[in-house]
């Protein structure tokens, strides 16, 4: 909350008993930038959280009856459900960036993402997933999709990537409101060279 200026934002806090964490609410006075984060208590991880509009964002949260209730910009009182697909019926969009992981497993080398597969809950929705590859992490990180593709419930088919690169990221996801639940992911990879600086 450094540099957080109380005269144009306002500043809450509440802890979320049944999804054990902590809402950090950071809210323009204006319609402005505002900046919502949910710390998971039990591993001490933070989640950017965005709302699907300036009028829904936060102005004020309290517990209540197990709830967090949420007084939001445009005069509505909210709370977060883990069975809502939608915002006001703006689909949510969810995510899980794994990685960046070194794709020859050192320093050394570059590698090749050779092939992925994996596995989703048998009642999951489909989940879009995407390889970026860089010459380091952190452009892994931000590169744009090397490869697309979308897996449903179940095991599925394996795909060869042949993405090649010093380090690898796979985002996983949905825009249409769908739940999705990962099981398990795998990804064949091998060193193909000395890493070039």
């Amino acid at each position: 909350l450094k540099g957080v200026d109380p005269a144009t934002h306002w500043v809450h806090m509440a802890f979320d008993v049944k999804a054990r964490g902590v809402h950090i609410l950071v809210t323009s006075m204006t319609a402005g930038t505002s900046d919502h984060w949910w710390m998971d208590w039990e591993s001490k991880s933070f989640w950017p959280v965005a709302y699907a509009d300036t009028g829904h964002d936060p102005t004020y949260a309290i517990p209540y009856n197990g709830d967090v209730l949420l007084g939001c910009r445009d005069g509505y009182v909210r709370k977060h459900s883990e069975a809502a697909t939608t915002d006001d019926g703006t689909a949510i969009t969810s995510y899980v960036l794994y990685g960046p992981l070194r794709t020859s497993g050192d320093d050394w080398y570059e590698g090749l993402v050779m092939e992925m597969t994996a596995a989703l809950d048998e009642q999951s929705g489909d989940a879009a997933w995407e390889v970026r590859v860089g010459d380091t992490c952190e452009e892994a990180v931000s590169a744009s999709a090397f490869t697309t593709g979308v897996w449903s419930a179940g095991a599925n088919h394996s795909t060869h990537v042949r993405a090649r690169g010093a380090a690898y990221a796979v985002k996983v996801g949905s825009s249409s409101g769908s739940q999705w639940v990962v099981e398990r992911m795998t990804a064949k990879t091998r060193p193909t060279g000395k890493l070039r600086v």
